[in-house]
């Protein structure tokens, strides 16, 4: 449920600016389900992170359904909107945008990608 979810808002945020496909920027990841500290024998591909950054995070950012709060991690004036395991910012420093979150391999989860 959790990805459909995720699809249809990756899907409302590039139909907001047009109807085309666009190209991403950002990076990724493959890591296990603890960010910080694996317990021993945890599964260490069992997380695909993505890390969004440009156009790509702006229009998640503006699609996300929820409120824009101070970004408490970064405590610099920047806002962030969170959705299930997805956070979006919009950095105070220079109004750009970023985007983080964790597909889980069994593609059943969405899950946070950063431990702040």
């Amino acid at each position: 449920m959790r990805i459909a979810i995720l699809i249809a808002v990756l899907a409302a945020g590039a139909a907001t600016a047009s109807a085309d496909e666009k190209p991403l920027t950002g990076t990724y990841e493959i890591g296990g389900a603890t960010l910080v500290d694996p317990p021993p024998g945890e599964d260490p591909s069992s997380r695909f992170r993505v890390f969004l950054t440009g156009a790509a995070a702006k229009d998640l950012y503006d699609a996300l359904h929820a409120t824009a709060e101070d970004d408490e991690c970064l405590g610099d004036g920047s806002k962030s909107k969170r959705s299930g395991g997805i956070v979006c910012r919009k950095l105070a420093e220079d109004g750009s945008y970023e985007c983080a979150f964790a597909v889980g391999m069994d593609g059943r989860t969405v899950d946070g990608a950063t431990s702040c």
